[in-house]
């Protein structure tokens, strides 16, 4: 997000290389939620809480 603020108010430019190494931990981090969400979406055992009487 300060990455395109910097852009819009024309401190950096909108191509330039600091922009792409501003960007990057955003798409890293973007890539990793993905592929855990993936991941975690294949557990086939489903977590149930116990319940008060215990069954």
């Amino acid at each position: 997000m300060v990455a395109h603020l910097l852009v819009m108010y024309a401190v950096i430019g909108a191509n330039s290389t600091a922009l792409n190494l501003l960007v990057v931990p955003l798409a890293v981090q973007e890539l990793v939620l993905a592929i855990w969400m993936i991941a975690k979406g294949f557990n086939q055992e489903p977590h149930f809480p116990p319940t008060p009487n215990g069954s």
